[in-house]
């Protein structure tokens, strides 16, 4: 062996011994392979909290005595009694308001007694270490650690993030936090963080503003305080009076008073505006409202006013701006604290520019303006608002980006002068970024479908009439149930944005695996609910939309991996789609506006792309760019286009599930007005263009009466439509018309608590011909009950019959059974005609009045153009369609015939092994002692509970999301659950005491266990 060979042999060994000596000591493990980024410590502000109160008292009070004291309180491990007091707050903004979380009133006079509220959490520690408490809050606080008060203020100077800087010792494992405020009237509001010793945080506060005046009101005395060091930023500070006229302005230095002379205004209302600029010379604005005079007699003004008002948008506005001081203070103002102005200074102040205007349309549109959009929806008659914030130096000279913000599902689904921020006057996003920014109400809870939808693209058309929008410059975001409007919207209506960016939203069965993964759903519509339910189902008309998706791992509340999946998928299929995970963040505010807005300015809309491409799971979803599907093959099947020019004039179309369309691109794209070749699947056609630039083609004749986008049908399509509920009155058994007419009250109370609207009603002898054809009509009622139903009869197809009904020439051989169906109007071209006809009056009874949209979420849910449905309740596994417990279902084809390959009768074996219900006897009554015996509180899962009460009508059921419907009972222990296709079916013991119930029926089988008390 050579000398070379045995060193590198010894080297080989010093390297190995090396390694062995390095593996031998401890060294920190491997990062996973999606590692977070490495940062000296958590910055972010804690947001999980359980909360306490408001209770009397002040700091001093001790109101944790039952649960060990301020000092040992644990709210995790206290007895059930004390721990029902605590109110858990999972989620939210960074800022908590305690008086929102609370139920307090914020603001409660000067003379008002204290009140306090708690907040408490675990903070987790790996180790032993010193950290530091960073708080900021409006009132006098307290804090402990570990049952050691580290820190007391009796009052505070305003809010701000990070005033407070408390060192606290940390031990390993769970700390427990708890946090005290005292409050006497105003803002309630706290933010806390741990932060490691000596962090650096960025600054969140500029200044914060102190406003006060001398004791006759004719000298304001202003002062801006500074957080920061650089001092030589003045603070420019001007007061505005309703329309944003200027009432006086002064400019000051940091911290320095000064006093502006108010004698000579007028009363009402007025903003005070602190301008400054931070040390990278960006302009920031706080904006403090101030009253002058009584605004307790404002409101009355507005309050009268409200009720004379004329029934135009004008008197709408007014209307619901009087009901928002009603909801603030009440209709009593004596008893408004004298404080209370600041509750209702926003209405106040914004009454004041409606009647300032010259018009409807000029109210806020200025520099920095807030308008409140407003429209009547023909849909049920109703006022519609939706908020937009002008940018500081808005002009009509020149066109400006819009960004619509879609709002997330607010569980109590309020009238829209509960909804958050509907006072809120300024927006950052218009103020720091120079954008028109666009909240629309998207018809509360409706998941931005139907008639959310139809709002949302009203907004933004209302807003680009009243305002200088850029086309090419126009976003959409949203977060949570915002998110999956997002996904919706631009999915159906790509060519109106140039970016878009969901947050926590979206969903897939593919990925949440709970109703939607049965394995023997394996029908058509089975498979076609599954579809038309995801929000990706038609993210292939995204090929020209670039699209920001951000998501929190932690989120608990819409699975992250939806989101992972949408991205996959854009990404898979090479779209412009950007993808951001935030580690450890739940279902949040995740603090992200600035960069999604920052990453929108930096797109424009692509106007008229060479290359398109639409999936549709209805047919006026089948639209993007300048296609448009006109007709489909199927109308319960996906939709498929890919469309491109290959050369001026030459257009490649592959289609499936498509019978008519039409092409609508440039003139440029199309060479002029000369005939455009089109290859469609492969067959070539030569195509005149219309004088409208158009291209069509039909793969059969069109007839009179066609599906068209607007008119395509699904029971559901009833609700998108300006309609109207048509009692019948003609039965000559009363009790057909009695229930005709509850059946038509069902469904006016059902719309009423989902939209806070009454929707229009007749009987069929009030309604007018102009009615006929102003207005899609809900016929309750068929041709021997219903006045309208029997003059329109020879115009459907349908006959009902005392022991069939007959749909279209199929015969289906039933009894009381009722069927639904809806057909284009013989008296409106646009219209819908819904008829609800039965056989008998044990028919009618088994009509669902709520069931064309899902409650409490408000989507949609028939696709179907016709139900037959009887007394069988049918027990179904998860995941599998209604129509399997149905008589029979079905969709017409474009024609608007009956097609046999799109009718469903129900299933039979199941259907014969289900019990049939009827309705109990007219006279049946359940006893006094069971009805009784039924009242109280049942537990549907652990913590949710549902409320069974007795009215004048009889029980009533309530559930925590405001659903609420009455039992109509059908023996001594069934009740068909009025406005669901269920029945409740109560136990009792031996001694005739109540144990709990069971609900068979949509959307699932429960077991309900009656609480005690």
């Amino acid at each position: 062996m050579s000398n070379l060979q045995l060193a590198r042999i010894a080297f080989l060994a010093i390297c190995f011994f090396a390694s062995e000596a390095s593996w031998a000591t401890p060294s920190p493990p491997f990062d996973p392979p999606l590692r977070d980024q490495w940062s000296r410590g958590d910055a972010r502000v804690l947001r999980q909290w359980l909360l306490l109160g408001p209770l009397p008292g002040n700091l001093d009070t001790d109101e944790l005595e039952s649960q060990g004291g301020e000092a040992m309180v644990h709210p995790a491990v206290a007895d059930a009694g004390a721990t029902k007091r605590w109110i858990a707050q999972p989620w939210g903004q960074e800022i908590l308001d305690l008086s929102g979380a609370l139920g307090s009133q914020q603001y409660r006079g000067s003379s008002a007694s204290p009140e306090t509220g708690y907040a408490f959490r675990l903070i987790k520690s790996e180790e032993d270490r010193d950290a530091v408490i960073s708080l900021g809050c409006d009132t006098g606080v307290r804090v402990w650690v570990n049952g050691e008060r580290v820190f007391e203020s009796p009052t505070s100077t305003g809010f701000a993030f990070d005033r407070e800087r408390i060192p606290v010792h940390l031990h390993q494992g769970d700390n427990r936090l708890l946090l005290k405020f005292e409050h006497h009237t105003g803002p309630w509001r706290f933010a806390a963080r741990v932060l490691e010793p000596g962090t650096v945080v960025p600054g969140r506060d500029e200044i914060i503003p102190h406003v006060s005046s001398d004791r006759v009101g004719s000298v304001l005395q202003l002062r801006g305080e500074s957080l920061h060091s650089h001092m030589d930023r003045p603070v420019q500070i001007s007061v505005t009076a309703a329309g944003g006229r200027p009432a006086g302005n002064a400019v000051a230095a940091r911290d320095q008073t000064v006093k502006i002379p108010t004698a000579s205004w007028a009363d009402g209302p007025y903003e005070i505006h602190f301008t400054t600029r931070t040390a990278w010379g960006r302009d920031v604005t706080t904006h403090i409202p101030w009253y002058k005079g009584s605004a307790p007699t404002a409101a009355r003004q507005l309050l009268a006013d409200a009720q004379t008002s004329s029934n135009d948008i004008r008197g709408a506005h007014v209307r619901m701006l009087a009901d928002l001081v009603r909801d603030r203070v009440g209709s009593d103002l004596s008893q408004m604290p004298d404080d209370g102005w600041a509750i209702i200074h926003s209405p106040l102040l914004e009454y004041a520019e409606v009647k300032q205007a010259k018009n409807a349309g000029s109210v806020g549109v200025r520099p920095g303006g807030f308008v409140r959009l407003a429209y009547f929806d023909e849909t049920d008659g109703s006022a519609q608002f939706c908020r937009a914030y002008l940018p500081t130096h808005y002009s009509a000279s020149k066109r400006w980006p819009l960004m619509l913000e879609l709002h997330g599902f607010n569980p109590a689904n309020p009238v829209y002068v509960k909804w958050w921020s509907v006072d809120v006057r300024h927006n950052d996003i218009a103020e720091q970024h120079d954008v028109i920014f666009v909240e629309p109400y998207g018809r509360g809870n409706a998941q931005y479908m139907g008639i959310g939808e139809k709002d949302v693209l009203h907004c933004l058309a209302e807003a680009k009439r009243r305002f200088s929008v850029d086309d090419d410059r126009v976003y959409i975001s949203g977060e949570s149930m915002g998110g999956g409007g997002v996904w919706l919207i631009v999915t159906r209506h790509p060519d109106l944005f140039a970016a878009a960016a969901p947050v926590f939203g979206g969903w897939d069965f593919r990925v949440l695996h709970m109703l939607f993964d049965n394995p023997n759903a394996t029908t058509l519509p089975e498979r076609y609910a599954q579809e038309a339910q995801s929000s990706f189902a038609e993210a292939e008309s995204l090929l020209n939309l670039p699209i920001y998706i951000q998501h929190g791992d932690a989120d608990q509340t819409v699975n992250v991996d939806n989101s992972r999946h949408a991205a996959r998928l854009l990404q898979r299929w090479g779209y412009d789609v950007r993808y951001r995970e935030h580690p450890g963040r739940g279902h949040e505010d995740l603090n992200n506006r600035d960069e999604i807005v920052e990453w929108f300015l930096a797109h424009r809309r692509v106007s008229s792309p060479l290359h398109v491409r639409v999936r549709a799971t209805d047919l006026d979803g089948a639209t993007a760019y300048w296609v448009r599907v006109t007709a489909l093959d199927s109308t319960i099947a996906v939709t498929r286009v890919d469309a491109e020019v290959i050369q001026p004039g030459e257009i490649r179309v592959d289609t499936q599930n498509v019978a008519a369309f039409t092409l609508s691109p440039p003139a440029a794209l199309r060479n002029g007005a000369r005939p455009v070749r089109v290859v469609w699947n492969g067959t070539e056609h030569v195509a005149p263009v219309s004088a409208n630039g158009t291209v069509s083609l039909d793969s059969a004749h069109a007839t009179s009466l066609e599906k068209h986008p607007g008119l395509s049908g699904g029971l559901s399509s009833l609700i998108t439509t300006p309609f109207a509920v048509v009692i019948g009155t003609a039965s000559t058994d009363p009790v057909m018309n009695r229930r005709c007419k509850e059946k038509a009250e069902g469904f006016a109370t059902m719309w009423e608590g989902w939209q806070h609207q009454r929707p229009r009603i007749f009987t069929d002898e009030q309604l007018t011909p102009q009615d006929e054809q102003r207005y899609s009509l809900l016929l309750v009622g068929g041709p021997d009950a219903n006045r309208v139903t029997r003059r329109m009869q020879s115009h459907l197809p349908l006959v009902v019959e005392s022991d069939a009904i007959t749909v279209d020439g199929r015969k289906f051989a039933v009894t009381d059974a009722v069927v639904q169906m809806i057909y284009p109007s013989p008296a409106a071209r646009d219209r819908y005609v819904f008829v609800v006809a039965a056989t008998s009056t044990a028919g009618m009874y088994f009509w669902n009045p709520g069931g064309l949209w899902n409650v409490p979420f408000g989507y949609p849910t028939i696709r179907m153009d016709w139900i037959i449905r009887d007394g069988r309740q049918v027990t179904l596994e998860p995941g599998l369609g209604s129509e399997r417990r149905w008589v029979a279902s079905g969709a017409f084809d474009r024609h608007w015939k009956r097609d046999d390959r799109m009718v469903f009768p129900g299933e039979e074996a199941l259907r014969a092994h289900s019990p049939l219900h009827k309705p109990a006897p007219p006279d049946f009554r359940v006893s006094a002692v069971a009805l009784n015996s039924y009242v109280g509180r049942y537990e549907l899962n652990p913590g949710v509970t549902a409320t069974i009460k007795q009215g004048s009508e009889g029980l009533v059921l309530e559930t925590p999301d405001g659903f609420r419907t009455p039992l109509t009972p059908e023996s001594e222990t069934e009740f068909r659950v009025d406005y669901a296709d269920g029945v409740l079916t109560f136990q009792r013991d031996s001694g005739g005491a109540t144990t709990g119930a069971t609900y068979n029926g949509d959307p699932g089988n429960l077991v309900l266990k009656k609480l005690p008390g």
